[in-house]
């Protein structure tokens, strides 16, 4: 029985992810014990954010791309151009994309540049606050 740590070799640390359209590089391998205490190296298929798509939407990094190809590369509010940069949080800007879900379904509804999907945030998903909003903005402009 083998208990000693194996070596990693070269080839494992420049993996790539399994996803054909993403272009990142797999984590490096952990190594684990198995139950008759010999050791082997487990390696991830997918890469970090494809693997974090995957667990908070089930989709794959090549099924977003599609949903952004199929909104013509616009955002679903606004039209404006967008494209996923990999950027996360506050550094999401108005020209990047970002995966818009239901908070209650986790169901897709859509691709949103970061600023629309920061005001459904502040409106907590709520359609009345949103024609609130609508209202007020038509009244503030209508006593000019």
């Amino acid at each position: 029985m083998n208990t000693e740590r194996p070596q990693q070799n070269e080839q494992s640390v420049n993996k790539k992810c399994a996803d054909k359209l993403c272009e990142n590089k797999v984590a490096k391998p952990s190594w684990c014990k198995r139950k008759d205490g010999s050791f082997f190296w487990s390696y991830r298929k997918y890469c970090s954010r494809c693997n974090n798509l995957y667990l908070r939407y089930k989709i794959r990094y090549t099924e977003r791309t599609k949903l952004l190809e199929d909104q013509d590369n616009c955002c679903k509010i606004c039209y404006n151009p967008i494209s996923f940069s990999g950027l996360i949080g506050s550094r999401v800007s108005n020209t990047e994309a970002v995966v818009d879900h239901c908070h209650y379904t986790n169901n897709i509804r859509g691709i949103l540049c970061g600023s629309c999907n920061v005001l459904l945030g502040k409106a907590y998903d709520n359609p009345n606050i949103l024609q609130s909003a609508i209202s007020y903005l038509n009244n503030e402009t209508s006593n000019l």
